[in-house]
């Protein structure tokens, strides 16, 4: 095995196991949230539950397989559990009335953190997987041979 096939493939296996470590991230978050939500806030509870079993769902995907369909979806995830904080701090929505304005909830600043985090390695993996032929987005290591000059 050659020294550029062994970083690459060093390379992928590190983004992944950020990528999977930032989707569990998100995961327990907003699993230690339910419980408050359970009663009072019934929508935004199961918004939750849903959020926390897609990060484990591809978290666990991701551990077995490198794909864009992957990235994409811990990607969406991220997007998606940002996109409901910022909603929710912004205008009252029916499900959570209580949270305008409430920026510095703590909680909530760990998991944007994490889940900007986890944009910018999926935007990076998948701007690298672009440049990739495509037989080399797939379960096992990469395929593609790199020829020395000369």
């Amino acid at each position: 095995m050659n020294q550029h096939h062994t970083t690459t493939t060093s390379a992928r296996l590190l983004t992944r196991g950020l990528a999977i470590a930032a989707l569990a991230g998100i995961a327990l978050v907003h699993l230690v949230e339910i419980p408050g939500a359970f009663g009072p806030m019934p929508v935004l509870c199961a918004m939750f539950i849903a959020l926390t079993a897609g990060a484990v769902v591809v978290a666990a995907a991701l551990v077995h397989a490198d794909r864009r369909v992957l990235w994409v979806a811990a990607g969406l995830t991220a997007a998606g559990a940002s996109g409901g904080y910022s909603l929710t701090r912004l205008v009252a929505v029916p499900f959570d009335t209580g949270d305008v304005g409430n920026w510095g909830e703590p909680l909530g600043l760990v998991s944007l953190f994490v889940q900007t985090c986890l944009l910018l390695l999926c935007g990076y993996r998948l701007l690298i997987l672009r440049d990739l032929p495509a037989r080399i987005d797939q379960t096992g290591p990469a395929t593609r041979s790199v020829s020395s000059p000369g």
